[in-house]
């Protein structure tokens, strides 16, 4: 984008929004890439735009919305505040012609590779899409312009880990012996003994560590001691975003404007959002 810009990952990743992408983090001149850290300052159409429980911006504007952008580094104008750095975005206004656009982004898993363990494909299905249209009200007076983007993803997410074989849940740790008896031999924690066959005897087992491993732990899916077991989630995250704005030419010098932007959140993040303000 610009010389000492860089794009460092997602707001809303962790914390109360964990799973919910809300714009794109950046990291200007070294600095943090989040609002909380008074780092940058998010400006759109002269009002601030940051939301400091995503470490972002409030609303991350359709780029085809946007007439420009511009980001203020260190010594910027007293006019602005807040933050080291500032982004500040202008969204476009309408005409005297009429003007409009249709676009689409879709991508499938016709076209994406394997995932990394199984080397599938995922169902990765994804449509982003959207339009505008401006024009005059009045002309050479009063203007307007509408733009809406919206998404619909379904994907599924894999992650691979490590949990107890059925013989560590009962304290048979003889699979350990096979890799270093000398590293993994067990000993009795009172006498110093060495357990025979490193199996743990049962009276030594905790029975409330037990009830607890075998209702929150699931058994393993996959061979081996370690990485055993693979779960999958399946991920939704559709969202929509309209923005509008009218515009009045008051005279030669002299332009009011109005603007609405909204992008609805999901239930569940919203309710994480407002647990977090209480």
């Amino acid at each position: 984008m610009m010389p000492a810009v860089q794009a460092t990952g997602t707001t809303g990743q962790e914390g109360i929004t964990a799973g919910a992408s809300f714009a794109t983090t950046l990291r200007i001149g070294g600095g943090s890439g989040q609002f909380g850290g008074n780092s940058n300052a998010y400006n759109y159409d002269g009002v601030d735009n940051g939301f400091t429980l995503i470490g972002g911006p409030a609303i991350n504007p359709s780029v085809d919305s946007i007439q420009e952008f511009r980001i203020e580094r260190s010594q910027m104008q007293a006019e602005f505040g807040r933050g080291h750095n500032q982004i500040a975005v202008i969204t476009r206004s309408g005409t005297n012609q009429f003007h409009g656009a249709l676009w689409e982004y879709v991508r499938n898993n016709a076209t994406s590779a394997g995932e990394y363990y199984t080397h599938e494909v995922e169902n990765l299905k994804r449509n982003q899409y959207g339009g505008n249209v401006a024009g005059p009200i009045w002309k050479n007076k009063a203007f307007f312009f509408v733009n809406y983007e919206g998404q619909k993803l379904r994907s599924v997410s894999r992650y691979q880990g490590t949990v107890f074989t059925p013989k560590q849940r009962v304290g048979d740790l003889s699979e350990f012996l096979d890799i270093d008896p000398s590293l993994y031999q067990i000993h009795d924690p009172f006498t110093g003994a060495a357990f025979a066959g490193n199996i743990i005897p049962p009276d030594m087992i905790n029975p409330v560590s037990k009830a607890f491993v075998d209702t929150y732990m699931p058994l393993p899916n996959l061979p081996g001691i370690a990485n055993n077991y693979l779960s999958t989630f399946p991920i939704k995250d559709d969202w929509h975003q309209l923005i509008t704005r009218v515009d009045y030419n008051i005279s030669d010098k002299d332009r009011v404007n109005l603007r609405f932007s909204g992008k609805p959140r999901s239930p569940r993040v919203l309710r994480r959002i407002a647990s977090r303000l209480r």
